[in-house]
């Protein structure tokens, strides 16, 4: 009785590995998904932008995108939609998602606290512009309140450095999400 008592203990316990390790897996995929996101829509809304790009860059991006307006605009708005998801989902409190949460509650509330200023503003954004379009606010993607580049590549950091602490802990292993150095 003794034996199967430690048998089922340990069984118990390598299941409960696995599933901390399939967490894992998809909240890396989804950080994955929501940076290639982000890239794009970083690219697409701010190639016009003479504040992030020289003059004459974003006069041919403007060309570029006016040949095809309306495919662009889908693009932007796609990218951004996917982006904003994809990050949210890494913190979906539901007791049936993959969230860091499931991992480490203490750790995740932390993160979340230090981080709070973006993920409060993503989470507006999804629920005022994708998943209720709020009546009271304009839902207009060009005028909606999205946090800047700056504050956005700062948190992609820290998310990925976060998520590589769960990592090393749990899984003895790192990822690395994005190889370039300028995107």
């Amino acid at each position: 009785a003794q034996m199967a008592k430690l048998i089922r203990k340990y069984h118990d316990r390598i299941l409960s590995h696995r599933k901390l390790c399939k967490h894992l897996k998809e909240i890396g995929d989804s950080i994955f998904e929501a940076k290639s996101a982000y890239t794009a829509w970083k690219a697409i809304a701010y190639s016009r932008s003479t504040g992030v790009v020289p003059e004459d860059l974003a006069i041919k991006y403007v060309e570029a995108q006016n040949t095809a307006s309306s495919f662009f605009v889908m693009v932007e708005r796609s990218s951004l939609t996917t982006f904003v998801m994809y990050t949210l989902q890494s913190f979906d409190k539901d007791k049936d998602s993959h969230s860091l949460y499931k991992v480490d509650t203490i750790l995740t509330d932390a993160f979340v606290l230090e981080n709070k200023d973006i993920i409060d503003a993503l989470f507006l954004v999804r629920n005022r512009l994708f998943a209720h379009r709020d009546v009271r606010k304009n839902t207009d993607f060009l005028k909606f309140e999205i946090p800047s580049i700056e504050k956005l590549d700062v948190f992609f950091e820290n998310l990925y450095a976060f998520y590589n602490k769960l990592t090393s802990e749990y899984q003895s292993s790192t990822t690395i999400f994005d190889m370039s150095t300028n995107d």
